[in-house]
């Protein structure tokens, strides 16, 4: 009967010792895959390169292809490419304000009526990326393989990479697809727009 109750006190303080041991686990668990994140998604906010961007505004499509010189202050020179690789325009931004050339000379006034119509701003605010970064305010969990986190009203998705796939916002859902562990498509979704843009 003794070897009994201490075979029952024995469990019960390893059950006891054991249940308190898992919680600072859990705990450790989440706040190493919070500062695994952060560290994995240091925003970029300059970017020299090619790009492949789509746009798409109710009924209109647009689509080039070019290469783009963005500055962490979102002033960037895009340069349009056609067929072959020949520059048939040039689009400068510069301080909120745009100018343009194309072949026919100075288009300042259309690309000035295109950015504010189809707010194209969002396409340079997409280049930095990602939108927002997590840090230890954020509420996280662990379901299939991904991480979900959560603040106010922002909703944030990592793999098990710790790269950050999906963002979104009241306004809208930020889209990242990676390559190599380098982000190579962007896109930023809402009710009245798309916009995607392929980094090469």
């Amino acid at each position: 009967m003794r070897s009994l109750k201490r075979i029952s006190l024995v469990l019960l303080a390893l059950f006891i010792t054991s249940a308190c041991a898992v919680k600072p686990v859990v705990t450790d668990i989440h706040s190493d895959a919070l500062r695994k994140i952060e560290e994995a998604n240091r925003i970029v906010c300059e970017y020299k390169g090619k790009v492949v961007v789509r746009y798409l505004y109710k009924e209109q499509d647009i689509r080039l292809k070019g290469y783009l010189d963005k500055q962490c202050s979102n002033d960037f020179t895009l340069t349009m490419l056609g067929p072959l690789g020949i520059t048939i325009a040039k689009v400068d931004y510069r301080d909120g304000k745009v100018s343009a050339v194309d072949g026919t000379g100075d288009v300042t006034l259309l690309a000035q009526y295109i950015m504010k119509q189809k707010n194209l701003e969002s396409m340079v605010e997409l280049i930095r990326y990602p939108y927002i970064n997590v840090d230890d305010s954020f509420k996280i969990s662990l379901k299939n393989g991904d991480y979900f986190l959560t603040k106010d009203k922002y909703e944030v998705t990592a793999g098990a990479d710790y790269l950050i796939k999906t963002i979104k916002t009241p306004e809208g859902t930020y889209t990242y697809r990676y390559s190599g562990g380098r982000a190579e498509e962007l896109e930023y979704v809402t009710p009245k727009q798309s916009v995607y843009i392929k980094l090469q």
